[in-house]
């Protein structure tokens, strides 16, 4: 890379996230070719009238002159207003806050994954240079109105140890170039939304591009490559701080975006076919490499950027015609006079003569009364009505200055101007209302660094090893090192979009150490406030600690920057509780607690009697309705039994008489035979 910048490589084309894909040579044709030569000339014509009026501004804001005009007296507010929006819109470089999309104070893990996105993240913004990048961003925005980042990844091969064979992995960096707003092209659109392409075009030198394009088209095609020292952009003829004294040859190649076709083209005007396509490895969230919309003013009919200078460029220029006609009567505000040429010695009354000196007149007495003396003898030029119109001229100016400061939102308070006998509120009211107008391009600064970096933290979890995210990561607390490696696949298993990844306006602000301190200190006061109630609630209540513990959790999750010591709370919490659970089973109860467990067991017993009572109430009704029904069925036995008894009698004395029948039947037949006997 470092050799690539030397040989002349103004930005790197976007290489190694590609590393494994195949050429689409379907798509390297002489058709998709002139194609693409076609649609740029389409975006030339659309936005190069955006990018010649881009041009003019910055020669407005350098006071830049052509030769008829360098005599002007310009009053050059334009750079001074700039600065200061400048310095209001962006400071420092941010600390991005990345949290779990849905907070879940019992979710350990997500929460150790979004510090180490986070870590990564602020690593890269440090360490790549974000602070320098983003200022040209800015600047671009508020003076030609555009401003552009582009994500670029790059990657180094992994290595194998030859005496111990470990692999060594290569660094692994997601880096934010600056895109210079004229370099910037996109397809003609009204929204940004339906934006079909957009591009960058990375001037190269001829080493850059054999070592770019050797692998992906014939050396031919290299070779014939059109290198030229001067632009080849009509727009940049009228750029007249663009390099001049261009020693190496470069080319101009665009690297774009086909949102349509889900494809990276990477084309040059003087090549037959595209140096290169590719797929769509990258995947991010809304296929470009770039936020969109851009840093810049836009309008909901067309994607043209609007500089804010177009919009006060009649103030402007009214002040520079006040200011360069002030000057000249500046120039006129001249002591002069004329003097009677016959005596001459007075024209060295006001030049040469010193003080206390005089001059010598001849004929005193003719020169003093005929003459009448030196009223009548030199008369000065009047300069009562220029002084007059100088003055009127300096209060249209100021007027003129106050309404571009109405128009650009620049309060006095930004300008460290303050009135005097102003009150404090009155002060304090301008400072709001003035915080009002620029808080606006304050928080598209911020959106915009949140939506850059969003895709950065999509790199990271997409391309890098897990070693790497950790070793940028740093040291964690012991409460959160069982949650690491958990952490590390969460973020290899999803994507970005899991976490939410803000830049908060006061990030990118010079640092408020007394609000700082007055958040930590809200934040002490609100955890050991919650403790100092639930402690004494758990005492008395132990089944309340987990609902305090939870609430506690909760509260802390939901403060800025509380995830750094968010698992040493829990922890603490966690061991609280069980403490207290501990010392709640151990501890012998007072005599209050005694006295209420005595009343608590009374009344159960109270009910255990009333209970018992009840039942017996109950069993005794059952039972005597039992005795009842026995009497009864034995009742009924008993009847049934005499029945059987009557029965059984009336059967035997029926029998004793049949057998007194046989009987006296019996004695009846041995009579007879008897009297048979006796009679034989």
């Amino acid at each position: 890379m470092e050799e690539q910048q030397q040989e002349g490589l103004e930005a790197p084309v976007s290489e190694d996230a590609f590393d494994d894909n195949t050429v689409y040579s379907q798509y390297q044709t002489p058709t998709y070719q002139q194609y693409w030569i076609e649609e740029l000339a389409a975006e030339k014509k659309e936005h190069d009238p955006f990018r010649e009026r881009g041009h003019k501004i910055i020669k407005r804001f350098t006071d830049e002159r052509d030769s008829y005009d360098s005599t002007r007296s310009n009053y050059n507010i334009f750079a001074s207003n700039v600065e200061i929006k400048s310095s209001s819109m962006y400071a420092r470089t941010p600390v991005p806050e990345v949290s779990r999309r849905f907070v879940d104070s019992t979710d350990q893990v997500s929460r150790v994954a979004a510090m180490i996105l986070q870590r990564n993240i602020s690593y890269e913004l440090e360490c790549g240079g974000f602070d320098s990048i983003f200022k040209q961003i800015a600047w671009d925005r508020l003076v030609p109105g555009i401003g552009l980042g582009w994500i670029r990844l790059e990657i180094d091969p992994e290595t194998q140890d030859p005496t111990t064979g470990e692999i060594e992995y290569g660094e692994q960096n997601s880096y934010i170039d600056y895109v210079n707003w004229a370099d910037f092209y996109w397809a003609p659109s009204k929204t940004w939304e339906t934006t079909r392409w957009i591009a960058r075009r990375v001037p190269m030198c001829k080493k850059a591009v054999k070592d770019r394009f050797s692998s992906t088209c014939d050396e031919k095609t290299i070779f014939d490559l059109a290198f030229k020292q001067k632009p080849t952009q009509s727009y940049n003829n009228q750029d007249t701080l663009a390099p001049k004294n261009v020693t190496e040859s470069t080319i101009d190649v665009y690297e774009i975006w086909d949102k349509t076709r889900r494809l990276i083209f990477w084309i040059t005007d003087s090549a037959e076919t595209p140096l290169d396509v590719s797929e769509d490895t990258c995947e991010f969230p809304d296929f470009y490499p770039t936020a969109l919309p851009p840093l810049g003013r836009f309008t909901t009919s067309n994607t043209t950027p609007i500089a804010d200078y177009s919009l006060v460029q009649d103030q402007y220029r009214e002040l520079d015609d006040l200011n360069n006609r002030a000057s000249h009567l500046v120039q006129a505000l001249k002591l002069r006079w004329v003097y009677d040429n016959s005596n001459r010695a007075l024209k060295d009354l006001f030049t040469s003569t010193g003080e206390l000196q005089g001059i010598g007149v001849n004929d005193w007495a003719a020169f003093s009364t005929e003459k009448g003396g030196l009223k009548n003898s030199i008369e000065f030029v009047p300069l009562d009505e220029i002084a007059a119109t100088y003055s009127k001229l300096i209060t249209a100016r100021d007027l003129v200055k106050q309404q571009i400061f109405e128009i650009e939102g620049i309060s006095d308070i930004l300008r460290g101007v303050a009135m005097p006998y102003e009150t404090a509120s009155a002060t304090a009211a301008k400072g709001a209302a003035s915080s009002s107008r620029l808080g606006v391009a304050q928080h598209d600064a911020a959106d915009y660094i949140s939506r850059l970096i969003r895709l950065k933290g999509h790199s990271i979890c997409k391309f890098y090893t897990p070693n790497t995210m950790l070793a940028r990561a740093g040291q964690f607390n012991e409460a959160d090192q069982q949650y690491i490696q958990p952490a590390l696949q969460l973020l290899k298993n999803t994507s970005a979009n899991q976490f939410k990844l803000l830049v908060s306006v006061d990030s990118i602000m010079l640092p408020n150490f007394q609000q700082e301190k007055a958040e930590r200190s809200e934040f002490i006061h609100a955890i050991t406030g919650l403790l100092a109630q639930m402690i004494p609630a758990v005492k008395q209540t132990p089944e309340l600690g987990p609902l305090g513990i939870s609430l506690i959790k909760f509260g802390v999750a939901g403060f800025r920057g509380a995830s750094q010591i968010e698992g040493m709370i829990d922890n603490a919490l966690d061991q609280l509780l069980a403490t207290q659970g501990q010392a709640q089973q151990q501890k012998p109860p007072s005599a209050e607690q005694t006295k209420m467990m005595m009343q608590e067991q009374q009344i159960r017993a109270d009910m255990q009697t009333t209970q018992i009572q009840e039942n017996t109430k109950i069993q005794s009704a059952q039972l005597q309705a039992q005795i009842k029904s026995m009497e009864i069925q034995l009742e009924q036995q008993q009847l049934e039994l005499k029945k059987q008894q009557l029965a059984h009698q009336a059967a035997i004395d029926q029998i004793k008489i049949e057998n007194s029948k046989i009987d006296a039947a019996h004695g009846h037949a041995i009579d007879v035979l008897n009297l048979q006997k006796q009679g034989d």
